[in-house]
């Protein structure tokens, strides 16, 4: 799948939910970055202002549980961890599922 067509399907900020959502972010960042820009389970849809402030202090685990709620599809905690060069359980599915719960009780940030 071609970035843009992804991003096309995302039009409203994850984090926010109020904003555009005009940028794609990659949850394996710095070295891993290159894979991670090809693979759409890496791919997280921002708003330019939760992009800057919000996003660069999340961890893991909780972008991962925003990929599980807004985009099912392409979720895959293991080829994300994969992409990071981590083990398969580097981040372990009962951590996502306790940030989706929080999420979903009101905790966006």
């Amino acid at each position: 799948m071609k970035r843009a067509t992804w991003k096309h399907g995302h039009p409203v900020c994850w984090i926010c939910g109020r904003r555009p959502a005009t940028d794609c972010h990659e949850i394996a960042r710095g070295p891993h970055k290159q894979r991670a820009m090809k693979e759409p389970a890496a791919w997280f849809a921002v708003c330019n202002e939760c992009h800057l402030g919000v996003l660069d202090s999340m961890p893991i685990p909780r972008q991962l549980a925003y990929k599980a709620i807004y985009d099912m599809g392409y979720y895959d905690r293991v080829l994300v961890n994969r992409l990071r060069c981590r083990a398969d359980d580097a981040v372990d599915e009962l951590e996502v599922l306790a940030e989706v719960v929080a999420i979903l009780r009101g905790g966006n940030s």
